[in-house]
């Protein structure tokens, strides 16, 4: 059920210094790459269609073993490689940066909210600029195992659909919430990319938290947990605490 995370390389293009550049830089730092790693570049964007600006980029898309695809598109037919992600917003990002195929990725930055949970987690070479990223770990280390546990549990391949993988995360986050632990969705966000959690599954864990720390009650239609589990998680996260002093 569980993939461990990957560690590839990522680098992260901020346009401070116009689209040109930008765009440059991206394509030296990910053919360089396709180099080391091998395979086909992937050209990712909101629309199929490259604005005529970004001329440079045209260029590439028409050369062979390029792919092209949009956010648009249900399935991406690539065989894996390098992807160079153009203006994502967050949904797009995270889907291509946990795609097991993607054995380097380079992101062209539009939104800065957008590309910061990836970005805590990833930590990225920064280029044609500058910027800071605090990491995904989260603070709390209660929330942490409980999480934890939770990744080890769900399906990644079906975004939380099954009544088992639902109740599980609606369960921990609701326990989490009465036992007065804060639950922040970016961070929690930021935090599940990082742990190897698929890109449509963490939007719907993200979406379930912005509910229930809001005081939402979601239905649970069979509690999957034992009555002690709560004492469960904040011993093993006081062990892991008192293990890393």
């Amino acid at each position: 059920m569980f993939e461990k995370p990957r560690d590839i390389p990522a680098a992260l293009v901020v346009r401070d210094n116009g689209d040109e550049v930008a765009d440059q830089l991206a394509l030296e730092w990910s053919t360089a790459r396709l180099r080391e790693v091998e395979g086909e570049l992937l050209l990712f964007s909101p629309r199929r269609e490259i604005p005529y600006q970004h001329s440079a980029l045209r260029q590439v898309a028409g050369l062979h073993g390029v792919v092209t695809a949009s956010s648009r598109d249900s399935a991406l037919h690539w065989s894996g490689g390098v992807a160079l992600v153009l203006w994502p917003d967050r949904q797009g990002l995270a889907r291509i940066a946990t795609d097991s195929r993607a054995r380097a990725i380079c992101v062209i930055e539009w939104n800065h909210e957008a590309t910061t949970p990836w970005a805590r987690g990833a930590q990225p070479t920064i280029l044609g600029g500058n910027r800071t990223f605090e990491t995904a770990d989260l603070a709390d280390q209660t929330v942490a195992v409980a999480l934890g546990h939770l990744t080890t549990h769900v399906n990644q391949n079906n975004a939380l659909a099954s009544y088992d993988d639902s109740d599980a995360a609606i369960a921990t986050l609701t326990e989490l919430r009465k036992r007065g632990h804060g639950l922040v969705a970016d961070d929690i966000y930021a935090w599940a990319l990082r742990e190897g959690w698929h890109g449509p599954t963490a939007e719907v864990l993200r979406a379930l938290v912005v509910e229930i720390s809001g005081g939402k009650r979601k239905r649970i239609h069979h509690y999957p947990f034992r009555p002690d589990v709560y004492d469960i998680w904040t011993r093993e996260a006081a062990e892991k605490s008192s293990a890393a002093r």
